[in-house]
């Protein structure tokens, strides 16, 4: 910022800013003192606006592009005065989108798309423009097959999975426990026999008896034996 005339002595203080910025808008106050009385003075206002043109925008995809699904398109330039207008088209040879399919804010630069197709995938520019000038940016939409179907199938699928382990833990827990009392039973039925083969029979005769009549023919005495 320089003076016009520098001192201001012919009573012009206009003053010259050079290479003007946006960081020069601004209230700029003149104030006017007449030497001849210097207990007062008067003031002059001015309020600068420096209009720039729109900065380069930011395209982004908010959203799943699953087919079924919305998404939203967004657009913003982080300089620009006036406000950037902002615009949304596609690629020259692409088909146009049907007019309930979307919905277009050229205030905030979004662009919401209702219902995604095959028919929504391909490339979308956003140009920003104010009186001084536009800039633009691109987003490719490619669309994905699944959404909520394909959520729903993980879901399923994760709970087959955990179904499936509960009862290969069951079953093994089962199978264990079923071995380990057979083998409990065999041991006690095995021990249960070796307890009866060291006891004796009840009502049984531990020694052999001979017969009286076998005693009796080994002693026989002939009646014409001498007697010794």
């Amino acid at each position: 910022m320089a003076l016009v005339q520098n001192p201001p002595v012919s009573g012009v203080a206009s003053v010259r800013i050079i290479s003007a910025e946006t960081s020069d808008t601004g209230l700029y106050i003149c104030e006017v003192t007449n030497p001849n009385d210097w207990s007062g003075s008067g003031q002059g206002l001015i309020n600068l606006t420096v209009l720039t043109p729109p900065s380069v925008p930011v395209c982004q995809l908010q959203g799943n592009p699953y087919t079924g699904n919305d998404v939203t398109l967004s657009c913003h330039s982080s300089h620009g005065l006036p406000t950037p207008i902002y615009s949304w088209h596609r690629e020259p040879n692409a088909a146009p989108l049907p007019p309930d399919s979307f919905i277009e804010d050229q205030r905030t630069g979004s662009l919401m798309l209702h219902n995604l197709s095959e028919a929504f995938a391909g490339t979308y520019t956003c140009k920003a423009s104010n009186e001084l000038g536009q800039a633009a940016c691109s987003v490719t939409l490619r669309m994905t097959y699944g959404g909520t179907a394909a959520v729903i199938g993980g879901v399923l699928m994760g709970i087959f999975l955990v179904l499936l382990l509960i009862g290969v833990t069951v079953t093994f827990v089962t199978w264990n426990r079923k071995k380990h009392i057979q083998k409990t039973y065999a041991n006690e039925q095995s021990q249960v026999k070796n307890n009866s083969a060291l006891q004796p029979q009840s009502g049984g005769n531990l020694l052999p008896i001979q017969s009286g009549t076998e005693d009796q023919s080994d002693f026989k005495v002939s009646g014409f034996s001498p007697v010794v």
